[in-house]
């Protein structure tokens, strides 16, 4: 391995070393020595990588004119699932040096008599859990706090107040923890969080973020909650009211339109005194509708 923080973790260490395997780095200033995998890399960058919409080359001068946050499409979960299919097909496609896929020689290396096979990994979960990131929590009343998250299942009573205990969990699936009860890992859900967020990398850019935290920010797990849970009851509350309104208008119109109409016939508008006195100074001759209309004059 290179010389990178990751590679250099307790954690892969540990996990290395409990499955029997050693590690070893490079020489620092040695970047011959990893010259195998950097060739890899490079294959992956220009036959797929490279590819991809929204891919920012290898630098300025390739990239060119290439709008790359105009053309991406995939998410950091997305990229994650594609690279690993990549990592298949380039196991199963022959190699310009091997003459073969790497699968095929894998297989053909060991189906020789004189060969031992590698040990298979018969426990698979602890191997999974073995390698996970981890951190040392203290258990409380709630559970266990990490990442923004409670995290509580029965079985840490017995810790609950004794120090601190190991924590593993899932960059991948913050919806549930494993912490260390005598000397094995138990599964512990999430109760309540501050974020929706289950990829820990999206939620680690949130806070990134957001790390100035500004006054007026809420912290608490609990408070925040509360705060969802008073937006929701004014949103409901106003709505309800809203509703109630209109049902009221309309039923003060269906009243009014009752009132007017008998079974369909109009009942008699109420004349006032001076609808009257406009009656009174029209002329009391019928009308003859057979001759022409007479014009008013303008000054009448």
């Amino acid at each position: 391995m290179d010389n990178a923080a990751e590679f250099h973790s307790p954690v892969l260490e540990a996990g290395l070393r409990k499955h029997g395997c050693k590690p070893h780095w490079r020489k620092i200033g040695k970047k011959h020595m990893g010259g195998t995998i950097e060739s890899l890399i490079g294959t992956l960058m220009t036959t797929s990588v490279h590819f991809l919409p929204g891919t920012t080359y290898s630098n300025v001068k390739q990239r060119g004119e290439y709008d790359s946050e105009k053309h991406s499409a995939l998410t950091f979960k997305e990229f994650c699932a594609w690279f690993a299919g990549q990592v298949l097909i380039y196991h199963g496609t022959v190699h310009s040096e091997l003459r073969k896929s790497p699968k095929d020689a894998w297989e053909e290396f060991y189906s020789h008599k004189t060969m031992a096979l590698p040990p298979i990994i018969i426990n698979k979960r602890n191997l999974y859990i073995d390698f996970l990131p981890e951190r040392h929590k203290p258990v409380r009343n709630s559970g266990i706090t990490i990442n923004a998250g409670v995290y509580y299942a029965p079985e840490l009573a017995i810790k609950q107040g004794k120090g601190k205990t190991t924590v593993k969990y899932d960059p991948n699936d913050m919806t549930h923890i494993w912490a260390k009860i005598h000397g094995d890992y138990i599964r512990v859900p999430l109760i309540r969080s501050t974020h929706n967020f289950i990829n820990y990398e999206y939620y680690r850019v949130d806070r990134a973020f957001n790390q100035g935290r500004p006054a007026g920010t809420i912290t608490d797990p609990e408070a925040l909650q509360q705060l969802i849970k008073n937006n929701e009851l004014v949103k409901k509350s106003k709505k309800k009211t809203q509703q109630k309104k209109r049902e009221t208008t309309q039923t003060e119109a269906q009243r009014q339109h009752k009132d007017r109409f008998s079974n369909g016939v109009p009942k008699q508008i109420p004349i006032n005194d001076e609808y009257h006195q406009v009656l009174a100074r029209q002329p009391n001759a019928a009308v003859n509708f057979s001759k022409p209309p007479a014009l008013f004059d303008d000054k009448d």
